[in-house]
């Protein structure tokens, strides 16, 4: 019990409070090393690799995800394992090995598939359609994302709505289409304000900025 406690509250801060969130990681190590629970163990390898991640230490991200995947292997954890697989596909796409982020991602995506575990299945589709746009494959993009939504809608996860509808916008906006942009972006701005999600929030208001002012509509452009 101790164990599921620390898990939420280490992710939590796993992004604005690097010291504190690792020694927290540390103990969840400790206790799931104590009570041979190979589930504590992976956690907090995962949860390390995103501090890390977050604080730039890429050569350390690396090895705590490597450590994740192989005991959440150990334990037959499928889900656990798609979701490690999901971030070393963020990772390698920001270290410009897309033929790795590729592999990973795809691989998250069938194992969270034969686990059922529609979150990370979405999760997956999207952070596949980024690396599509990348490449500049904007409507194989637009296809990933709305495969995405669907899920998402699916099992209600009105965070995971707005940020498909995020990224399918910057796809629209990439092939002309701005009035399509604008009401992708125009729905995820509405979930976002809905949810309190400030930073996300204000994210959405410069994208509608920047699709107005394409569309020559300077006053709502200055607005947003």
């Amino acid at each position: 019990q101790q164990g599921e406690e620390l898990i939420p509250f280490a992710t939590s801060i796993q992004n604005r409070d690097y010291a504190n969130c690792l020694v927290l990681c540390s103990y969840l190590d400790s206790i799931g090393l104590k009570q041979n629970n190979l589930h504590w163990q992976a956690e907090s390898a995962l949860l390390k690799g995103l501090t890390n991640y977050f604080a730039g230490e890429y050569e350390q991200t690396l090895q705590y995800y490597l450590n994740a995947i192989s005991l959440f292997e150990k334990g037959k954890n499928h889900s656990g394992k798609a979701r490690v697989l999901n971030e070393l596909g963020i990772f390698y796409r920001r270290q410009k090995n897309d033929s790795a982020a590729a592999r990973s991602l795809k691989e998250s995506y069938q194992l969270a598939t034969q686990a059922n575990d529609r979150g990370v299945m979405a999760t997956s589709l999207n952070n596949q359609g980024i690396l599509k746009q990348d490449f500049g494959y904007h409507q194989e993009a637009i296809t990933l994302f709305a495969q995405a939504k669907t899920i998402y809608q699916q099992i209600g996860d009105s965070i995971g709505i707005s940020y498909t509808d995020d990224y399918t916008a910057t796809s629209l906006a990439a092939l002309g289409q701005i009035n399509e942009a604008l009401r992708k972006q125009e729905n995820s701005y509405a979930l976002r304000l809905r949810l309190n999600d400030s930073n996300a929030a204000a994210i959405s208001l410069m994208c509608l900025a920047e699709y107005s002012y394409a569309a020559k509509r300077f006053t709502e452009a200055q607005n947003y």
